[in-house]
């Protein structure tokens, strides 16, 4: 895999081999040699460090677990993402979208096709509403982005642009439905899903952009906004009855949604954050295991790849987010390489996809971890603080999850 500028940093400190075999030694479940201690902290930090990692190892069961080992993985998505720097059809309809401005539709045509007036369609939307990334630029050109890899992975047959364009609609219902409002200024929302669909996104994709949106984000969102404008608290409680009675409103594209949830909720041990928490483990649980589990009965794979481009163009800007945030992307490359390997699909382009995701979560867990170490003041803090998010992304250390 290539490497990002920071990580490329880390590998060139002269402290680089014994921050990896201090985590090779966690992994593990061993302590780390005094060695290597002193090297990375000091003799006088020694005991004090040796301690700290002591009493963190106690009670895990990290010995007996099976850590994930590196590959030799398929960088087919990452040398797509470079080889955009270079495609002028691409940077042409990027250049205008990074400014806010829509390109004409004649733009969109070498990628887009027969697709381009709808791509565009929406793309206008995006920018009329203002919609941003956490880093400040709008939303298209993560959009965009997503479809120009998938153009040139070549998922398409040629002078087809199906595929391209699903990438290019990917969260279009998502991060539209609750807030675009129609020509009569009503808000489409979760009870006009249909109608939604129907509207923006061409029939023939439809089936594979509705099994990229997070329909359960969607019901959650919904939820709660209506408990901010009703003074509702959010409790477990309110918010199974609140998904009984979005339901009895909702039996249509939505309804097997609303069953899941319900009983994944109902059955889940949350009791702080209720909204976040809850969100994460339909991500966790349910969407891209649905996901996984529909494209196998489609016998059609592609749009389950197509998430794997998402996720990886999210991974690539996760220096914007915060601590958590980063930590949940790779945990999210993590899920979406699990549900693909136990698909046990003969098809090599997903299985060639699930080895270069789960390596990238490898790479990015690891150095997230070992980059604490590496701090030359309040070590102890910085120390205690990389114990913590490896626990936290013990999902991806390990291959027997």
């Amino acid at each position: 895999m290539r490497y990002n500028i920071n990580i490329q940093r880390l590998q060139k400190d002269e402290k680089y081999p014994d921050a990896i075999s201090f985590l090779s030694s966690i992994i593990s479940g061993d302590l780390p040699s005094k060695t290597i201690l002193a090297n990375l902290y000091g003799a006088e930090l020694v005991e004090i460090v040796y301690s700290f990692i002591k009493n963190f190892l106690q009670d895990k069961s990290y010995s007996e677990r099976t850590p994930r080992l590196h590959q030799s993985a398929p960088s087919e998505i990452d040398e797509q993402r470079t080889a955009l720097e270079t495609n002028s059809n691409f940077q042409a309809i990027q250049s205008k979208l990074l400014f806010n401005q829509l390109p004409d539709e004649e733009t969109f045509e070498p990628l887009y096709g027969e697709y381009s007036a709808a791509i565009r369609n929406v793309f206008d939307l995006f920018i009329q509403l203002g919609l941003i990334r956490l880093c400040g630029i709008s939303a298209t050109a993560h959009y965009s982005r997503v479809a120009g890899a998938v153009w040139g992975l070549k998922m398409d047959n040629e002078n087809i642009h199906k595929y391209t364009a699903v990438a290019g609609l990917h969260d279009a219902i998502e991060d539209l439905l609750n807030i675009l409002k129609d020509k009569k200024g009503r808000v489409y929302g979760i009870h006009r899903y249909d109608e939604f669909v129907e509207d923006y996104i061409p029939k023939e994709l439809q089936e594979h952009v509705k099994l990229l949106t997070n329909n359960y984000d969607l019901i959650l969102g919904h939820i709660n906004q209506q408990f901010i404008k009703t003074d509702r608290s959010m409790t477990k409680k309110n918010l199974l009855n609140a998904i009984e009675v979005q339901h009895r409103r909702n039996s249509g594209e939505l309804g097997l949604h609303f069953e899941k949830m319900h009983e994944l909720l109902y059955n889940s041990d949350i009791k702080e954050d209720i909204y976040r928490n809850a969100k994460w483990r339909c991500y966790e649980n349910l969407y891209i295991h649905d996901m996984a589990i529909s494209t196998k009965e489609m016998n059609d794979y592609r749009t389950f790849q197509i998430k794997a481009v998402d996720l990886l163009d999210n991974a690539h800007g996760r220096d914007s987010l915060a601590m958590e945030g980063r930590i949940r992307n790779i945990i999210k490359l993590g899920i979406w390489a699990s549900q693909g390997y136990n698909l046990q699909s003969d098809w090599l382009p997903l299985n060639d996809f699930v080895m270069e995701v789960y390596e990238e979560a490898l790479v990015h867990a690891e150095h997230l971890v070992i980059k604490d170490l590496f701090e030359p003041q309040s070590q102890q803090d910085f120390l205690v603080s990389a114990l913590i998010k490896f626990e936290k992304l013990s999902p991806i250390f390990y291959s027997d999850y």
